[in-house]
């Protein structure tokens, strides 16, 4: 509902925030909310949602309701749900409803009634005044129960229709999920309604509420769509089914069941066919994390891990990886992938696929592809002990690159060591690991300012900090009102060095390895999600989500980065030690990098801050850094 009163401009989306965040806090209908707080008319409320849905809009108090027809719906289901029927022509009943998204209602209408339904759209007061009216004998020997309660759920903003079959229900929650983006839906039973929720730039949200009575309709169809077993219940099942677009392209779901307390949960996962790989360009590496993982890729043989908790994009990232090598090597190695499944086409790779339906594993497989030898072998994922140890073995003659689910390279290590790997297995090929999240992009649409002391509420004994401009989400039409628009990855590039090998190799307390790789002085996660925090790519939040709350220390320590290179740089360096790039403010006349507060060039004696404002200086500063 709020959607559409944004769209046909009654409401802002300033204010509809606010009416959200005053229903979540009481429970109150949107609506009720928006007429209470003054911030839409009833009248308003209910005329742009007639011209919205395509539906007549009554006003009540000039056509009431026809006499006799009140009575057709139960006193008590009619003020439960803000319906009343106004009229009868030929087995259609027109019903005026306050709140046309109501999703089964007319459904049950139809059934308890044997008519079908019209619907037009009144005001909630109209409705109740007009239900308070009537006290006619029809009223009193009303065919219905009046005591039913038709189960209906909250409003969906993505079904404005009823949907009378579990096919078109079906079709709808997969139109709405492919219509705004989302990776997978999720179908849960909770007992007292059937909440459908989607999975949009790696965040849940909820799409729909459905009747606990759909559930059991609804899922053996989705069943018999997916191929699994319409009558088991209890166990269990994967399948996959095939869903044509309105626009007709044809879009693959991986369906899984589980049963829980209240029935059924299925989650239908989206999976396209193999599209083209990202450029590694694209991935949003720093230029000095791009350098070094291209040193990691220039070695002829060796480990190269991409480390990263499920959903974080180390798969794309692989592939990344792979296609880089393709480009730089095409003509003579031979480079060679198995996966599960194949996600990204890649140019100039052999790609292979692990047949699970057959018992197939990683294992398996990958000892058929070393038989012939390749320079490269891009594993989908060290999943196994066996798969781990053939990996390790053939990085001691060929480039391995593969993932594993982890939070960091320590959890990594520790990882391996449940796997039943040996340490001194797994130190000696290690030759880079590249740890990753995936935050949620801001809208640049609608992003804003926002300055901020720290990125946690202060602590006793904490000295003030000075401000620093982040950026928050608003919403607009651009992001579907969400403030966020794709995902980027942040990263930690690990060069292994002597001393990190050591510590891996002695397999001590986990804090001596996290030391080890602080103590090499390369750009940390943290550093990373914050620097992209500061430029507005994302927010504190996401930061916060993607590194942990349980590691605010690492925030807070986080040094700034080169905005030119992505490198670490000191508290008072003028100039970046790995590119050169002035820090800070420059001197207008010499280009020297001067210190905050200075107010004289110390090299040339002349004025610090120029007439024009400093325009002339970020000029100079971005010829300095260009060059």
């Amino acid at each position: 509902m709020g959607e559409c009163l944004v769209h046909a401009g009654l409401i802002t989306d300033d204010s509809l925030r606010v009416a959200l965040a005053e229903q979540k806090r009481t429970g109150e209908r949107l609506g009720i909310v928006l007429t209470r707080l003054n911030l839409a008319t009833e009248t308003g409320i209910a005329q742009a949602l007639a011209s919205q849905l395509g539906l007549p809009y009554r006003d009540l108090a000039v056509r009431p309701p026809e006499p006799g027809v009140i009575g057709v719906i139960p006193r008590a289901t009619a003020l439960k749900h803000a319906a009343v029927a106004v009229s009868l022509e030929q087995q259609v009943l027109t019903v005026a409803m306050s709140d046309p998204l109501l999703l089964g209602l007319v459904q049950d209408l139809e059934r308890q009634t044997g008519y079908t339904i019209r619907q037009v759209v009144a005001t909630r007061s109209g409705i109740l005044g007009a239900i308070g009216g009537a006290d006619s004998p029809v009223a009193r020997r009303a065919p219905l129960n009046a005591d039913a309660d038709v189960g209906v759920g909250p409003p969906s903003l993505a079904l404005p229709r009823a949907k009378r079959e579990s096919g078109e229900l079906l079709q709808s929650i997969l139109s709405s999920a492919v219509a705004c983006g989302a990776s997978d839906v999720h179908i849960e039973p909770t007992g007292q309604s059937v909440v459908v929720r989607e999975r949009v730039d790696g965040a849940l949200r909820e799409a729909m509420q459905l009747p606990t009575r759909a559930h059991d309709e609804l899922m053996a169809h989705l069943k018999r769509l997916a191929g699994m077993q319409a009558s088991e219940t209890r166990l269990p099942q994967d399948g996959r089914l095939r869903h044509v677009a309105g626009n007709g392209s044809a879009i693959d779901f991986r369906v899984s069941s589980l049963r829980t307390l209240f029935g059924e949960k299925v989650v239908l996962r989206r999976w396209d066919r193999p599209g083209l790989v990202p450029s590694l360009d694209d991935l949003g590496l720093s230029k000095a994390m791009l350098e070094q993982v291209r040193q990691f890729l220039a070695h002829a043989r060796g480990l190269v891990l991409v480390v990263g908790p499920a959903g974080s994009g180390v798969q794309t990232t692989m592939a990344a990886f792979a296609a880089e090598l393709a480009s730089v090597r095409a003509g003579r190695d031979d480079i060679v992938t198995v996966e599960d499944p194949i996600e990204y086409q890649i140019p100039r790779v052999t790609q292979m696929s692990v047949d699970g339906a057959n018992g197939e594993i990683f294992a398996s497989r990958l000892q058929s592809i070393l038989r012939q030898q390749p320079d490269v072998v891009c594993v989908g994922e060290l999943c196994d002990t066996e798969t781990t140890r053939i990996a390790l073995s053939a990085a001691a003659r060929a480039l391995v690159v593969t993932t594993f689910r982890a939070d960091d390279l320590p959890s990594t290590i520790t990882g391996l060591l449940a796997l039943g790997i040996d340490a001194a297995a797994i130190a000696p090929p290690l030759v880079g690991v590249v740890v990753q999240r995936l935050v949620r992009r801001l809208c640049v649409s609608c992003r804003r300012p926002r300055r901020a002391g720290s990125l946690h509420p202060p602590r006793a004994g904490d000295e003030p900090l000075d401000p620093v401009t982040f950026f928050e989400p608003v919403g607009c039409d651009q992001c579907h009102h969400t403030g966020y628009r794709g995902r980027i990855g942040v990263y930690q590039a690990i060069a292994v060095s002597a001393a990190v090998r050591q510590a891996i190799a002695d397999a001590g307390p986990a804090h001596r390895l996290g030391e080890a790789v602080r103590q090499d002085g390369g750009v940390s996660l943290a550093e990373d999600a914050l620097a992209k925090a500061k430029r507005g790519v994302t927010t504190v939040d996401e930061v916060l989500r993607a590194v942990g709350e349980g590691r605010v220390n690492e925030i807070d320590s986080a040094r700034p980065l080169c905005e030119a290179c992505g490198a670490a740089v000191g508290e008072g360096f003028l100039a970046c030690p790995s590119c050169g790039a002035t820090i800070g403010s420059a001197c207008v006349h010499c280009g020297r990098a001067l210190q905050s507060g200075w107010r004289f060039c110390p090299y040339c004696a002349r004025r610090a801050e120029p007439p024009d404002g400093g325009r002339e200086g970020n000029r100079r500063r971005a010829r300095t850094v260009l060059s």
